[in-house]
């Protein structure tokens, strides 16, 4: 009936923006919260090799862990784009094109061929990148022609 007070009470307008404020900080606190914790569980990459996993951070770094040597696990310092792991080695691509490997080097598949590179992949005693003008270059193992890519 006119005249009779809302539902909620007397001075309701007041308390409906005081609600409405309320929300409002909640929402805004949960927001900053959940903008502030996301990139730290964010990889962009993940590969395995025989007794290790490694992943690519959003920040570029890499993480490796498992049940390989110790130089398998420890990655080299740097910031970068894509990784390549495989049974005893591990490749990383920075973004300004330098390829970085660790683990064994019996075949020299952790010795990379000078140049700029755009990709990556680490195989069984050799690796593989292509290079910025489209050429591909490996190194390591050349049993059964490993090394001998196609010209461009």
């Amino acid at each position: 009936p006119r005249g009779a007070p809302p539902p909620w009470g007397g001075g309701g307008g007041r308390k409906l923006l005081l609600i409405a404020l309320a929300i409002a900080a909640l929402l805004l606190a949960f927001l900053t919260l959940a903008q502030a914790a996301t990139p730290t569980n964010r990889y962009i990459a993940l590969d395995a090799g025989r007794d290790r996993t490694c992943t690519l951070h959003i920040t570029g770094r890499i993480h490796c862990w498992g049940s390989g040597p110790t130089n398998l696990i420890e990655v080299p310092e740097g910031r970068y784009s894509a990784i390549s792991a495989d049974e005893s080695h591990t490749c990383a691509l920075s973004s300004a094109g330098a390829i970085t490997c660790w683990g064994r080097n019996n075949h020299g598949q952790t010795t990379v061929t000078a140049g700029a590179y755009t990709a990556v992949s680490a195989g069984i005693e050799h690796t593989c990148g292509l290079k910025t003008d489209g050429a591909i270059a490996c190194w390591g193992n050349n049993s059964g022609d490993r090394l001998a890519a196609p010209a461009p």
